[in-house]
């Protein structure tokens, strides 16, 4: 018997509220419980969004550059973790979410 998931299965969800028509850089969490110093065989990072860019911060921790939207629109995007250059293994799927807000915000820290 082969399933079929009706949606794509998602590891994770990040959700960011960002002034609009900006180009912004995303810090996202730690996205393994390990280190992995070997460049070589950390897992190949792809974008679903054409115009937005992942890279390695370290050897855990990965950014996000991309241009927010005019107020009021939701950005999403995948970004897809794979063991290998062929694409083959999928090893994460994190979806993020950009929401962008017009003006002037703050930050409020409790």
């Amino acid at each position: 018997m082969k399933i079929t998931p009706y949606v794509d299965i998602v590891d994770h969800q990040f959700r960011y509220y960002e002034r609009e028509n900006r180009d912004i850089k995303l810090e996202l969490p730690s996205l393994y419980h390990f280190s992995n110093p070997n460049k070589e065989n950390r897992p190949r990072l792809v974008i679903t969004k054409n115009g937005a860019l992942a890279e390695w911060m370290n050897d855990r921790e990965v950014c996000i550059r991309l241009k927010v939207p005019s107020a009021g629109v939701k950005k999403r995007l995948n970004l897809l973790a794979y063991a290998d250059d062929y694409l083959d293994e999928l090893l994460g799927n994190w979806l993020i979410e950009v929401n962008a807000l017009s003006g002037y915000f703050n930050y409020l820290i409790y």
